[in-house]
């Protein structure tokens, strides 16, 4: 029996072996992971056990109705199984299943993540106007998107994208933004997720650099170098600093397993 335990980000060389070593397992074997794993790189897997299953980045909302199913259709698939189950565990239990056992399912209505968030209008506003502060970053990254989002359709002149602001002043804000803005529209849209204000900060501090004749000390050095470990560890924290604060978590690399899961808890 081979049980695999998977937390956070799995490396890319990590997951295509472990795929591509799957199928030649001739023992039985057991994946205990998030449902992302399931959902998003869909693994192969006959059965899906399931209990209390929640969502969010924090894994602090029920899964929905919806989202059930949607992981329950990846119970085999990718040609191993033509067919698979899921078990719901514990279904009685309504801290687990606050919003009851899954029943049949029924057809819903997909509403856009943009109008989702823009039924939060006022805060997202006040987000801009405050300058998208890096501090709160992590926590707004949905309003750090639709900041993009709204980019793009001003940068395009596309309707479709401007239409769907309703009457917001979202928008208004935005374009406020980019005239006092010195780099190129197309670095911001190139760039999604990542305010434009704070691309421009790090831009400037690139200026104050040229200013002081001290381009060089930006330069990353060859990774053979002997002070390749620290000075790329500078660029990363440039990045960290004025992009998005903790977005990475490179400091924490060298920490045993241990700690990233009890830091990712603790979040």
């Amino acid at each position: 029996m081979v049980i695999l335990f998977y937390f956070g980000e799995i490396k890319r060389t990590t997951f295509q072996q472990l795929a591509s070593s799957t199928p030649r397992l001739e023992c039985r074997s057991y994946y205990l992971n998030s449902g992302t794993l399931v959902e998003g790189v869909n693994l192969s897997c006959k059965n899906i056990f399931v209990r209390g299953p929640k969502k969010g980045r924090r894994a602090d909302k029920p899964m929905t109705s919806e989202d059930f199913w949607n992981l329950a259709g990846r119970a085999g698939r990718w040609g191993q199984e033509f067919q698979g189950n899921i078990f719901c565990l514990d279904v009685n239990n309504e801290k687990l299943w606050p919003n009851g056992k899954p029943e049949k399912r029924t057809p819903y209505i997909i509403t856009p993540s943009v109008d989702k968030q823009m039924e939060n209008t006022d805060k997202i506003i006040k987000y801009i106007k405050d300058g998208t502060p890096r501090s709160e970053s992590v926590g707004n990254i949905d309003y750090e998107y639709l900041i993009t989002y709204i980019i793009e359709g001003i940068a395009t002149n596309n309707k479709a994208i401007l239409g769907s602001l309703g009457s917001s002043d979202a928008s208004s804000e935005i374009e406020l933004i980019l005239e006092n803005c010195e780099l190129p529209h197309e670095i911001f849209r190139k760039n999604a997720g990542i305010s434009p204000i704070a691309i421009e900060e790090l831009y400037s501090y690139f200026q104050n650099k040229a200013e002081n004749d001290d381009l060089e000390s930006l330069i990353p050095p060859h990774p053979s170098s002997e002070n390749a470990v620290v000075e790329l560890t500078k660029v990363l924290s440039r990045i960290n600093k004025y992009l998005s604060p903790s977005s990475f978590g490179f400091m924490f690399w060298s920490n045993p397993i241990g700690h990233l899961i009890l830091r990712q808890y603790g979040q």
